[in-house]
């Protein structure tokens, strides 16, 4: 968003709205972002414009629950909030076929096809995962999904670290949203191995998995920690404990029955109309 045009905004009943109210929606904050990035603009001054918005607004809707504690500690804004994560479009995102005579759970000899989806820049963990691939046993496979030409030569370096890496690591690079499920087909276990030094992680990537059916290995972050019932966690972000988690969640077909079925039943209540409601819900009640 731009911060120069709504703090430049006047209030709603200004502009002849009575009994109106400003809700203002935001992903993360603009100022830590110039703060933290080289050649931004002075993230001074975006701070003060942030602060100038919240000032103004009724209500803040998030869509991550860090950046609620960020407006109260940083941005001094003291009102109601509510986390509200990006919707899931169910038209593409919806469950995969598993547990069928088709695509039965794989037995302790059989192939077990790994998928992560996003970007391969540093503290996303993509390196910790592919780590992590050369302490699996070889019958794991890995497809990642996503770009990043910043650390493909990186990546690339890994991959041939890896005991028959060429074999069990596939790179798609970029694929339009309209065709990540038809990728994920055939994964068995979706992986989000962010890291602590990440930065902003959308919950969305973790829904989207949710509704294709996938079970989760992630790590023990903070922003995962409201969803735990619905993923499996390493004990830590190191190679060592995602690999260990990894082959606990595989060798227990039982526990990815009931993660996907939570899983699933969680994605019904993350589409965009699901969350639309629940924000006209929060308003109507400011």
């Amino acid at each position: 968003y731009n911060p120069s045009f709504m703090a430049g905004l006047p209030t709603l009943p200004v502009l002849g709205c009575n009994n109106s109210w400003f809700i203002f929606e935001t992903p993360e904050s603009m100022f830590l972002r110039h703060r933290s990035l080289e050649n931004r603009r002075d993230w001074r001054k975006t701070l003060e414009l942030e602060r100038r918005i919240l000032r103004k607004a009724d209500g803040l809707v998030v869509t991550n629950r860090d950046f609620a504690d960020i407006a109260a500690a940083e941005l001094g804004y003291t009102g109601p909030v509510v986390d509200e994560p990006n919707g899931i479009n169910e038209r593409i995102f919806h469950a995969l076929e598993l547990f069928t005579d088709q695509v039965p759970w794989p037995g302790e000899n059989d192939a077990v096809n790994l998928v992560y989806v996003g970007n391969m820049q540093h503290g996303k963990g993509v390196q910790e995962l592919l780590a992590a691939m050369r302490l699996l046993p070889e019958r794991l496979r890995l497809k990642i999904i996503g770009g990043g030409k910043a650390t493909l030569n990186e990546v690339d370096e890994l991959i041939t670290g890896i005991p028959r890496g060429r074999q069990r690591v596939t790179l798609t690079g970029h694929i339009p949203q309209g065709q990540i499920r038809e990728y994920c087909a055939g994964a068995h276990i979706s992986i989000i191995p962010q890291q602590e030094s990440g930065g902003y992680f959308s919950p969305l990537k973790l829904n989207e998995s949710l509704a294709l059916g996938l079970p989760i290995v992630c790590t023990p972050l903070k922003v995962f920690e409201r969803r735990k019932e619905l993923v499996h966690q390493s004990e830590d972000c190191t190679p060592e404990a995602l690999s260990k988690a990894i082959l606990e969640l595989a060798g227990n077909p039982e526990a990815v029955a009931r993660l996907r079925a939570r899983g699933i039943e969680e994605a019904i209540r993350r589409t965009w109309n699901s969350r639309a409601s629940r924000i006209l819900d929060f308003a109507q009640g400011l």
